[in-house]
This record gives structure tokens, C-alpha cells and sequence, in this order.
């Protein structure tokens, strides 16, 4: 094939000159195959910039042509050129036959060497990798052989070091974390499972964004039998949360408790157990109908005050309305929080509908889960650990949890997940509108990075500064992201952040529903053959 262009200069670390041939077409985001003319050694760099050559030849005729117009007749385009800037990727470094591995840059291409679009078997090292297992799309490359033909995954072991979908509104998030749920529920049965918390009742449902409706996991459920699930706290019959269940440090954050009141719930669950907060209760009653004072210090436990007991009695009342909680204490021992953890123990999509109850109630939900998930993982053997399936928890809404504002009112339950989820199988993956407002050591602790689009100069240097690939060359390509188009930095086995064309929800879902159509026919096609043959 005939090059594109050719090395005009290089400067380390992130700029090779490349002069583009005439008639050729180069575009800002390309990636592009160098070939050293000296050496022979094949770099990929990514296109980023772009300008005029002879700017200052340029910027005297065009001071001419204003004058005398009759100039630009005798000018012909073969005159000039541009002059496009790219960062260099890797090195492709020859391992044996047909096989070459990614390397990291550590010299310069020789000037004039020739530039090509690359060839769809200069990625090839991409699938090599192992246990990349969760596709989410296609390269968004030109190469010889098309555009959109090579896919890319993300490494389900990853998961646990968590995830962050960054975009504006309509670029194409709920679509995003759509398909990677699906490549959990399409990958080896009891690997992964995920609890998502759906602020905007999207994930099972559907929207009517990105483009065209997008449906929500609702539409293959019959291909994953018993492996979706979802909860609305408005439809009658919804498990609940049982009272008896939850501990001091369930409610701490949720009620907003002095350090005085956490004591006592503590002294309250240590003296009653499971039915702490039906006892405070009652407690309190007795104290507010006993007359005589020696009677209401006797009521009082030691150390708890009368204010301490009425306050946090107050806030318990409150509590117990809500509509997640069953009122008595004669709940059923098979709650929400017993049929959730089982759920994906067992691997299943456990979808949460959070949008038709109040930030009291979703805080409540969010914190109780998330919390027995971790609960019961860090109590388990290593043996049983390696046993359970990897759980992702989906936060849409991850600001009002992970926010630099919200951890300023203390450490709550993911903050600590972030930074211990990885050791019992749990990672976050965060939707972000503003990754400004992420907390820095939230952000510095998530391994993977989807970017689909973000407005402000100040949300993309936050991505810059938090990935842990080099973003810097492509944080105005994250403004001129299309629908649906994403940057993803990796882990480490990825050299670099790859340009990817998210798959549509819609159509990945159809084929992982035909796929799904013909196993079971070739399955009823060899059952017949096996009882002939026995």
C-alpha cells in the first residue's frame, strides 16, 4: 500500500511531524503505522494535531492576495501541505513468526520515514491478550482492511479495581454500562454478577436516548433465565429491608448520628441484639410514662442519657417509616437483603430501582446492601472467596456517594469499598458527569477509564490527572467525541488508551439473543445423536 505520508521530524516524548502526502487523507484521532526507513522498527502513533506548513510563506501571500487577487490563479495546491502532529503508541516488536508484541517507545522514528494506515494484524496483539472476556465495542481505527472490524473487551478480573463511565448527558452512558452488563451475563455462567443501583429506572426498562429507544435488560431476559432481576419498592409484594437486620453502622450515615448517638446505638445492639432498635423504642415510651425519676434512671442504660435516648428514638420513628424497611419486627427472615446477596452469589444482574423513593429511602437502600455485600465477602475463606463470582456494583449517580463534598461528612460505605473491594471480589463502576467533583482518592484508585464525551476543560484534566495511562495528548479529542464514541485507558497488558465505538445495546443485544437461539437448536440437534449412540 502507498504511504499517507512521511517523518517530517519527531521531539520526545509525544510529537512526530508528519507531513501528509498529496491526495492522501489523514484525520485528527487517526492511528497510524510508521516505518522506520533506517531500522525497519514499526511504530503506531495517534494523530492529535494538525496545522498549515510554510505558515510563514503562507501568511505573506495571503497579505498578497488580498491586494492583487489575479495571485491565487497562478497558486496550485501541490505548493503546500499539512502538517498533522501524532503521539507516538508503541513499537512493534517481532517475537517469533507472525507474532509481535507491543513495546513501549524509547526511540525516535528516523526523519522521512514513510507513515501508512495500519494494517487490521498490527492490533493482532490486542487479542492476544488473556482474559480480556467482556466485549464492549470496536477499535475506531482506519486500517486497510475497514473500519470497525477488530473488538475490544475489557478483563473481567479487572473489575474488582473498579470502573468510571465519564460523560455529559446523551452521550451514550446508559448504553455503555448496558453492554458491559450484558458481556457479564454472556460470559462463563457464575463468573460475574452485578448489583446496580438505577437512579433513573433505565437499566431493565429502557430509555429513549442515544438515538433511537434503548432498550434495557429486560429484553433478554429469556435468554438468561433466573439471571435478571429487578426490585421496585412501589410494586406490591417487593421484598423489603427486615429492621432486624441492620446494624449501628447501617444507620449511622443515613440518619446523620452524633458521636454521642452511635455510642448508644452501639450499647443498645450490644444489650438487646437483632431487635436493638424496636427496643430503644419501647424503651423510650417507658422512660416518657415513668413518673418517678429513681424509675427513669432505672430504664436508662448506663452511660445512655434521657436527650440521647429521646433524639435517637425520634430518628429510629423515622426510620421505620420508610418504604424500604418492613414496619414490625416480625419481618421475614427472607428480605431484600437475604434475596440479593443470594441472587449474586448465584451470578445474576440484580437491578434496583431507586427513582420512585426519596434520597432518604435510596441512601438507605444503597448504604444496606452495599454494606452486607462487603459484610458477608470479608468473612468468607479464601477458598470460598475464589468460589463466589466477581460482583460489580453500579453506581448512576456515583457524586452523591463518592463527591469530594460527600466524604467531607465522613467515610461511607464505598469510599471504604474503593479502596478494600478489590481483596473480596467487588469493584465500583462509577457514572460521572462532572469528574472534577470525584473525590482525588476515589479517583486515583479506579483502574479503568471510559470516556464518552466531556464539555469542561476542567472535567478532562481531572480524567488526565486520575488515569493511569497518559491522557494528556487527548483531552481535546474527549470534547469531539460522537454519540456513542469513547476513549478507554486500560490496565497495564494495554499500552495505550484505545479509540472505541461502543456497540448499540439494541443490536448487541439481538445477536447475543440469535447466538443464544442457535445453542439450544444445536444442543436439541445432538441430544437425539448421543441416545442413538448409547
Amino acid at each position: 500500500m502507498d504511504p499517507i505520508g512521511r517523518v517530517a521530524q519527531a521531539e520526545y516524548p509525544d510529537s512526530v511531524y508528519i507531513v501528509r502526502t498529496p491526495g492522501s487523507e489523514v484525520l485528527l484521532g487517526d492511528l497510524l503505522k510508521v516505518r522506520d526507513r533506517v531500522s525497519g522498527l514499526e511504530y503506531l502513533v495517534r494523530v492529535y494535531n494538525a496545522h498549515h506548513g510554510l505558515t510563514s510563506i503562507s501568511e505573506r501571500l495571503a497579505a498578497q492576495a488580498s491586494r492583487l487577487p489575479e495571485l491565487l490563479k497562478a497558486l496550485k495546491p501541490e505548493d503546500f501541505y499539512d502538517v498533522y502532529v501524532a503521539s507516538p503508541l508503541c513499537t512493534l516488536v517481532p517475537e517469533g513468526p507472525g507474532r509481535r508484541r507491543a513495546a513501549a517507545v524509547k526511540s525516535l522514528p528516523t526523519q522521512f520515514s514513510e507513515v501508512y494506515l495500519p494494517d487490521p494484524e498490527d492490533f493482532r496483539f490486542l487479542a492476544e491478550l488473556e482474559g480480556f472476556d467482556l466485549p464492549i465495542g470496536t477499535l475506531r481505527a482506519r486500517t486497510t482492511g475497514g473500519e470497525g472490524s477488530l473488538p475490544v473487551s475489557l478483563k473481567g478480573l479487572y473489575l474488582p479495581r473498579h470502573v468510571e463511565v465519564a460523560a455529559i448527558t446523551g452521550r451514550g452512558k446508559t448504553n455503555a454500562v448496558l453492554v458491559v452488563l450484558l458481556s457479564m451475563l454472556r460470559a462463563e455462567i457464575g463468573r460475574y454478577s452485578a448489583l446496580v443501583f438505577d437512579a433513573h429506572d433505565e437499566y431493565y426498562w429502557g430509555s429513549g436516548a442515544y438515538g433511537k429507544r434503548l432498550q434495557g435488560l429486560r429484553s433478554v431476559e429469556l435468554a438468561f433465565p433466573r439471571k435478571v432481576h429487578y426490585y421496585d419498592f412501589l410494586k406490591p409484594g417487593t421484598a423489603k429491608v427486615s429492621p432486624l437486620k441492620l446494624a449501628p453502622e447501617d444507620v449511622e450515615n443515613i440518619l446523620e448520628l452524633s458521636i454521642v448517638q452511635y455510642e448508644a446505638c452501639y450499647a443498645f445492639s450490644h444489650f438487646y441484639g437483632d431487635r436493638w432498635i424496636f427496643e430503644v423504642i419501647d424503651l423510650a415510651d417507658r422512660w416518657r410514662r415513668a413518673e418517678d425519676p429513681k424509675e427513669r434512671g432505672r430504664i436508662l442504660l448506663p452511660g445512655v442519657q434521657s436527650s440521647t435516648l429521646m433524639a435517637l428514638t425520634r430518628k429510629l420513628r423515622f426510620l421505620l417509616r420508610s418504604r424500604v424497611l418492613y414496619e414490625s419486627p416480625r419481618a421475614p427472615e427472607r428480605d431484600l437483603i437475604s434475596e440479593v446477596l443470594e441472587r449474586l452469589d448465584e451470578g445474576s444482574v440484580v437491578i434496583v430501582n431507586t427513582k420512585n423513593i426519596s434520597d432518604f429511602e435510596e441512601a438507605m437502600v444503597m448504604n444496606v446492601l452495599a454494606r452486607n455485600l462487603l459484610r458477608e465477602r470479608s468473612r468468607l475463606s479464601s477458598d470460598d472467596l475464589r468460589r463466589r463470582p466477581i460482583t460489580l456494583i453500579v453506581l448512576e449517580e456515583a457524586l452523591s456517594v463518592l463527591s469530594q463534598e460527600a466524604l467531607k461528612r465522613g467515610v461511607n460505605i464505598f469510599a471504604r469499598i474503593v479502596r478494600e473491594g478489590r481483596k473480596f471480589n467487588i469493584g465500583l463502576l462509577s457514572v460521572v458527569q462532572r469528574p472534577r467533583r470525584l473525590d482525588p482518592d476515589v479517583a486515583s484508585q479506579i483502574n479503568t477509564y471510559i470516556v464518552l464525551g466531556t464539555a469542561q476543560k476542567s472535567d478532562r484534566a481531572a480524567l488526565t490527572e486520575g488515569a493511569q495511562q497518559d491522557l494528556d495528548v487527548l483531552i481535546n479529542e474527549m470534547k469531539r467525541l460522537d454519540v456513542g464514541e469513547a476513549l478507554i485507558a486500560f490496565p497495564a497488558e494495554v499500552p495505550f488508551p484505545l479509540p472505541v465505538k461502543i456497540y448499540h445495546f439494541n443490536e448487541y443485544a439481538e445477536r447475543a439473543l440469535t447466538e443464544q437461539k442457535s445453542s439450544i437448536m444445536n444442543l436439541g440437534e445432538r441430544e437425539p445423536k448421543l441416545r442413538d449412540e448409547k
